[in-house]
């Protein structure tokens, strides 16, 4: 009997998720590709058994629609009972059958008469997928051998196109997401706001093509709502509404906005703000109003009056703060992960690889259900996810740790087990959500970028100038809280962060201080002298900087903490300095004809400044994070190793 490894992908995946505008498009966007990989491998399963998945190794409970388990844009296994082209092209026709019932669910038969383009809308639907395969026989090969085989054979079909003409094209607009197919929203509709959001869930002006109304108001799994950026941002003031809310002072305001925005965003019991049960925390936000008014009319721009009043009376009577601005999103998956694949014998430790994976992916859906956040995607190795910003960074590093421990016993070829990296942007809730995602993704790259990763990036884009990010090891976690705990406590000022940075940008920054290729010794003499007169420079600064109300000097602890943290010790941490040796003990200087002293004044200030967001969420939230001045140089070493 001859048996065939079987390699299937689907797409598109990078620019398919990330033409989203709303939460809810990037959600369905994830979770329609997880349904079409589901589908194809219970064709598969229907032709060969369960036993012939390797990748996903998911059972037929696991494979139905809409169950919490994902499956990636690529399926293997081994096919034994049937040509592996009968089988392929069986499962291209299930995920066509799936693609085509959840268009037609979706797009009902009002809504389809309504759509004068709806014909363009189905072609566009239709031409959306992506499939390619390949089968390698392994008569004569082991499965490490005919795997790699069908990888660069794969890798080589996706990179052989198949052209095919437009059969959709016109004359209408673009699309506002993606800018490559065109609208079938009627003319006249764009520009009447409320038929816009009663009908496709959009803003008066915007432009969606089929496929973007497919994201837009798909539902393939009923029971799950993403919420939005705005109700993320808010999620910390969930003790303070719960302690001080007014019903009839909230009553009120809703009596303001028009019904269909009441409903427009509904969220999950687990993520509803207290007493707000499923409605978006958008609302609590006065600059979200403007989205829900047509202001072209008198008597709209007055309802927007009555509304914005209503709210400033809730918020002004209730005592309670107004919410915060920020939120997080994450995008985190393994590090080596191709290397330990490549390092599988069998196909029996290759599924045995791809079962722990799927649990891995569902102990990271409960991490981050634990921290309040909200899952885009979970599969496989990687993990997409909204947060408050109080919970971000503790819950990424408790699916990094967790991922480590679930890995720990499959290695590469040099026996290295795979870690997790992770970038996390934090964001404002009003920026493009398509910012935030390359944000983010640019970030994850970064902490891939660091030697043997196991790394996180985080990025904070601030609305006023130019976003800031700071890329380490995970110990970076602990030092951020830490910097968050002192702000908390108004231990350091604010102002710190700004005039280390000032001071190492003044001085030449990193052109200045960094390793030049074929530098002469007296150009390195000339460098480590300058590296030392900024670490003098930082020292003074620190050791003159006074608490946050102005009246005390920092405590000893907190000088050497940020010290150690800004140039991390070669041997032992410094010990902690009076207030009379504070400028008299410096960072240290660079040793001779020893490992150059690393100097970390850019990176700590921006932790610094995102460490501030962190406070004030926390404090929104009513959350004491703890300090712990004892462990940097520990982390440090531990980092260096």
């Amino acid at each position: 009997m001859t048996k065939y490894l079987l390699q299937i992908h689907i797409g598109p995946v990078q620019g398919f998720i990330a033409s989203a505008r709303r939460c809810r498009d990037l959600w369905f966007g994830s979770s329609l590709l997880s349904e079409l990989g589901k589908a194809v491998a219970r064709s598969i399963v229907a032709d060969e058994g369960e036993d012939a998945l390797i990748f996903p190794a998911a059972t037929q409970d696991q494979l139905k629609p809409t169950s919490d388990y994902a499956v990636s844009n690529k399926v293997v296994a081994i096919i034994s009972k049937q040509n592996p082209k009968t089988v392929a092209d069986k499962a291209e026709d299930a995920l066509r059958e799936y693609l085509s019932l959840a268009r037609d669910t979706i797009f009902d038969a009002a809504l389809q008469r309504r759509l004068q383009t709806w014909d363009d809308a189905k072609k566009q639907i239709d031409d959306l997928p992506e499939y390619y395969w390949v089968s390698v026989t392994m008569n004569g090969r082991t499965y490490k051998e005919a795997r790699s085989l069908a990888d660069s054979l794969l890798a080589a079909r996706k990179n052989t196109r198949n052209f095919q003409p437009v059969t959709w094209g016109s004359n209408r607009p673009k699309s506002s997401l993606d800018g490559v197919r065109e609208s079938v929203i009627d003319a006249a509709d764009t520009k009447q706001a409320d038929t816009m959001y009663k009908l496709f869930g959009a803003k008066a002006g915007e432009q969606l093509s089929g496929v973007d109304l497919l994201k837009r108001l798909g539902t393939v799994q009923k029971e799950i709502r993403v919420p939005s950026t705005s109700h993320m941002a808010a999620m910390p003031l969930s003790s303070q509404l719960k302690a001080k809310w007014n019903a009839d002072l909230w009553q009120n305001y809703l009596d303001t906005l028009p019904n269909e925005v009441k409903k427009q965003e509904i969220v999950l019991h687990d993520l509803e703000l207290p007493n707000m049960g499923d409605t978006d925390g958008s609302l609590l936000y006065e600059s979200r109003l403007l989205d829900y008014f047509d202001r072209s009319e008198n008597a709209n721009k007055k309802k927007l009056e009555e509304a914005q009043k209503a709210l400033h009376t809730f918020f002004h009577k209730t005592k309670i703060d107004r919410p915060g601005s920020y939120y997080a999103l994450m995008m985190g998956d393994g590090d080596f992960m191709g290397e330990v694949i490549n390092a599988q014998q069998d196909a029996a430790t290759h599924r045995n690889f791809s079962r722990i994976l799927s649990s891995f992916a569902l102990e990271a859906s409960e991490i981050v259900a634990k921290h309040h956040g909200a899952v885009i995607y979970a599969g496989g190795d990687d993990v997409m996810a909204l947060f408050p910003l109080h919970s971000a960074v503790q819950c990424a590093k408790k699916v990094a740790e967790r991922f480590s421990v679930l890995m720990s016993n499959f290695k590469n070829d040099h026996g290295r087990s795979p870690t997790f990296s992770a970038g996390i942007a934090i964001v404002h809730h009003l920026e493009p959500l398509e910012d935030a995602l390359k944000l983010a993704r640019d970030a994850e790259k970064q902490a891939k970028s660091i030697p043997a990763k196991n790394a996180l990036a985080v990025v904070v884009d601030k609305r006023s100038g130019a976003s800031r990010i700071v890329v380490d090891k995970w110990s970076l976690v602990d030092r951020l809280l830490n910097f968050a705990a002192m702000h908390q406590r108004e231990m350091i000022p604010d102002r710190l962060a700004y005039q280390l940075r000032q001071t190492y940008l003044v001085l030449g920054g990193n052109h200045a201080l960094a390793k030049k290729e074929g530098e002469t010794e007296e150009e390195k003499r000339a460098r480590q002298k300058l590296r030392d007169v900024v670490g003098l420079e930082a020292s003074r600064i620190i050791g003159r900087k006074r608490e946050a109300d102005g009246k005390e000097k920092l405590d000893d602890k907190v000088k050497a903490y940020i010290k150690t943290a800004v140039s991390p010790p070669l041997a032992a941490a410094q010990e902690p300095e009076t207030d009379e040796t504070a400028i008299s003990s410096p960072l240290p200087l660079t040793p001779d004809n020893e490992k150059e002293q690393e100097l970390h004044i850019e990176a700590i200030a921006t932790e610094l400044i995102i460490a501030a967001e962190i406070s004030q969420s926390c404090t929104l939230a009513g959350v004491t994070l703890t300090l712990n001045l004892e462990d940097e140089a520990d982390a440090a070493k531990e980092d260096a190793s």
